[in-house]
């Protein structure tokens, strides 16, 4: 089986990445290929219009070269998931995890996520396509947030638009307790979409994956998979 994951907004400041596959990829005996959207974001676009989002379509043309079984994608990844779930569908299902269809406080959560990525490199610095730039410099900061900021809402509106044209198989995680993402989203993107299934999870966090209780969450997805494949013999 072939799983393309889609990380969320910034995700690998504590090799987050990198645990979330291998738990997939154990769970499932998967092949996982992480499907990274960022360079599109800071690349020679650098703006979010139409283009950005052909950019990444190209990108993942480029990137990802078998079969897709699976797209599994994640908060801001999850937009992506959807874009691209449209364009290019996976051969049994997309499966979403807290998608940021209606981000709370973006904003704060952004500066948030930026401060924890970049500030760790050395003198603040951070390679950006040629060039380093310091993430000290406020000005920068601020046009890098503010990058992000319209890549979440629009990323969101053209996930919304094209929602309802998904017809493979979809499963909606959501936590309950989410600090990310608003329930609602997730609730209007299971009732938007032709073929979909919400699972809430009432206890659990934005990070599903890497909160205790994790495996459950795979095993849902793993019976929601099975129950695909039983259907079709």
């Amino acid at each position: 089986m072939n799983i393309v994951y889609i990380p969320g907004l910034l995700p690998d400041y504590e090799n987050q990445v990198d645990r979330v596959v291998e738990r997939i990829s154990k769970h499932f005996k998967a092949n996982v290929t992480v499907f990274d959207y960022h360079p599109c974001m800071l690349g020679e676009t650098n703006e979010v219009n139409e283009k950005f989002f052909k950019d990444i379509k190209q990108v993942y043309c480029e990137t990802i070269k078998e079969d897709v079984d699976i797209i599994y994608a994640h908060s801001t990844g999850g937009t992506i998931g959807i874009i691209l779930a449209h364009d290019f569908p996976p051969k049994k299902a997309l499966i979403l995890s807290a998608p940021a269809i209606k981000p709370v406080n973006p904003s704060s959560f952004i500066k948030s996520k930026l401060l924890k990525t970049f500030g760790k490199q050395p003198a603040g610095t951070i390679d950006l396509t040629s060039e380093e730039v310091d993430i000290r410099d406020k000005k920068f900061f601020k046009q890098m947030r503010l990058c992000y900021l319209k890549f979440i809402f629009n990323a969101s509106k053209i996930a919304l638009e094209l929602a309802p044209k998904i017809e493979i198989p979809t499963l909606i995680h959501q936590g309950g307790k989410d600090f990310a993402v608003r329930k609602s989203g997730s609730i209007k993107l299971s009732r938007v979409m032709p073929n979909a299934t919400l699972i809430q999870y009432p206890e659990l966090r934005h990070m599903l994956l890497e909160e205790k209780q994790y495996a459950q969450v795979l095993d849902t997805t793993a019976d929601f998979i099975a129950n695909l494949d039983y259907g079709k013999e």
